[in-house]
């Protein structure tokens, strides 16, 4: 059975991209207690594309590259949603697909027959955590996330 997390845009900029700036050493411990609690990391097409799009550079794209490639674990999520599922929770806005859609991978990767464990949603964003309740989807609060490190240590951004 997997334990698998899907990571929201918030927080891979948080980790990704501050923490990943100032504590590579830091962010290899946060990744290895994540690797012992969850199988893979999943990011959504999606939230994948809000972290490209914060920042029209190709820097984010290189860090991504670099950071799946030091742990594999963390890999683009293999169930696939459309467009039109997105728009049936989401309506017209744009601004949050990204959640949209790691919430309803999280209901699709239960649904489905294979060795899911237990599914979790690592987001910051409050009206996220709302969303994915009202849905039915365990969530991991950034909060909770940052308490558990902050006492062996690790500061992680806010």
């Amino acid at each position: 059975m997997l334990n698998i997390l899907l990571i929201d845009n918030d927080v891979m900029v948080r980790l990704f991209d501050e923490f990943y700036e100032y504590n590579k050493e830091a962010l290899n411990k946060v990744m290895s207690s994540l690797q012992l609690e969850y199988e893979q990391i999943w990011i959504s097409q999606e939230v994948r594309n809000e972290f490209y799009l914060k920042r029209a550079d190709r820097k984010r794209q290189r860090r991504l590259y670099k950071v799946k490639a030091k742990y594999p674990f963390i890999v683009s999520c293999p169930i696939g949603v459309g467009v039109n599922e997105i728009r049936l929770i989401n309506g017209i806005k744009e601004e949050d697909k990204g959640e949209t859609d790691a919430i309803i991978q999280c209901n699709k990767a239960k649904s489905q027959d294979r060795r899911f464990n237990d599914i979790h949603f690592l987001t910051a964003d409050k009206n996220a955590i709302k969303l994915a309740k009202k849905y039915f989807v365990n969530v991991l609060p950034y909060a909770k996330l940052r308490e558990k490190h902050l006492e062996t240590g690790i500061v992680l951004p806010k």
